[in-house]
């Protein structure tokens, strides 16, 4: 399988209805666009899936992504799955990381001032 870079538009907004509904007022416009992120500081009418409510807290990310993936129907829908797969795995070597770092520094600590006594 061949790899490919995908190359991705980001259109930013301070404060948006929802990221979802910009993005398919756009999509109506121009049919042929790809690869397109919106994103906002702030969403009043935010929602997630299934129409479900989506609360926009300051600091948090609120972004909606276009992709149409060049494949077969039948492997769309894997593309959530192993995208969550390598997030799983990328968070999992930052908090073993940090954990790691902790743990070192804990016991460099204790084992400074166990030489004192």
């Amino acid at each position: 399988m061949k790899k490919e870079s995908l190359k991705f538009k980001i259109i930013y907004f301070k404060k948006l209805n929802s990221t979802n509904l910009k993005l398919k007022t756009l999509i109506k416009k121009n049919k042929n666009i790809n690869n397109l992120c919106v994103c906002s500081n702030y969403q009043t009418k935010g929602y997630g899936r299934r129409n479900t409510k989506w609360h926009s807290y300051s600091g948090n990310i609120h972004l909606s992504i276009l992709i149409k993936p060049n494949c077969q129907l039948m492997k769309v829908n894997q593309l959530s799955f192993l995208a969550c797969l390598k997030l799983f795995f990328l968070l999992n070597i930052f908090l073993s990381f940090l954990f790691f770092s902790f743990f070192l520094s804990f016991f460099s600590f204790f084992a400074f001032f166990s030489f004192f006594l």
